[in-house]
């Protein structure tokens, strides 16, 4: 809360064990909640904790696709529609000509910090708490030290989008421009290889957004054997254990998975990001 108050946000905190009115009995519920302070001008939330007390919301394409959590739904402002029989929202149809994601849009900034259990024992989730605690310092020393990139770096974002499902729409989200004046994108997947990837993220970058596609192991980017499409796996451990320090502050990834499951740490199957 003081790094915000520092930043020159005006923060509220609302915990709902000690603020009743607040208790949401589901999504619907609770969306409408932070409905209420958007129309009073707040411009984002983060919610802390995990179901039943905050509730997850679903959606899915069709009645016989899987259900899937979806934080999304709270930041988007619109209508999703009524919920089907298993719970879930059905907010489009699928469409081949128009790519049903396309729909979806947040209003607000977002995020979430689950506090359930993700793991199956309870050493495993002391590794997992590790990595949390990891993750939040580096946004909190981001805060208070300032980035740690040059004035040139700091005035640029990449865009790399090499999944051929999103190949025909070349545009730049209206928000990359808001976040730096330039803003450098890869749309040719013939040029998205692991190692140019790796070496414009050397280049330096505020923010990094990547629409690829990914498996829970690896990063998948298309590669070509004269008209044969294939993919090259890769995952940012590559970029980590590289000599020259990676300078991107912040990473977005609209991928299937970001996450690799199964990694084997002193003998015990840990979540780690890739």
């Amino acid at each position: 809360m003081n790094n915000l108050v520092a930043e020159g946000w005006l923060p509220q905190l609302i915990t709902i064990s000690t603020t009743p009115q607040y208790t949401c009995i589901n999504a619907t519920a609770l969306k409408e909640r932070i409905r209420t302070f958007y129309n009073n001008g707040y411009e984002g939330f983060v919610l802390i904790g995990s179901h039943p007390s905050i509730p997850t919301a679903f959606w899915t394409y069709d009645a016989g696709s899987t259900n899937l959590p979806t934080d999304l739904f709270y930041a988007d402002m619109s209508n999703w529609g009524s919920l089907n029989s298993a719970g879930a929202f059905v907010p489009y149809s699928p469409n081949p000509s128009n790519d049903v994601l396309r729909g979806f849009a947040p209003d607000m900034i977002y995020g979430s910090i689950s506090s359930g259990c993700i793991t199956d024992t309870i050493a495993q989730e002391a590794v997992y708490v590790v990595y949390v605690k990891s993750y939040l310092n580096k946004i909190h020393n981001y805060r208070v030290q300032g980035s740690n990139l040059d004035t040139e770096s700091q005035k640029r974002s990449l865009l790399l989008q090499d999944c051929n499902d999103y190949k025909q729409d070349k545009s730049v989200p209206t928000y990359l421009r808001r976040v730096t004046p330039q803003v450098y994108s890869l749309f040719d997947d013939s040029l998205t290889t692991p190692d140019r990837i790796e070496q414009e993220l050397e280049k330096g970058y505020k923010f990094y957004q990547q629409t690829i596609h990914s498996s829970n192991d690896y990063h998948q980017v298309v590669v070509w054997n004269g008209y044969n499409m294939g993919y090259s796996d890769y995952t940012y451990n590559r970029i980590l254990t590289n000599p020259v320090v990676p300078k991107v502050n912040f990473m977005q990834l609209s991928s299937c998975s970001a996450c690799q499951y199964n990694a084997i740490e002193n003998g015990i199957i840990v979540k780690k990001i890739i």
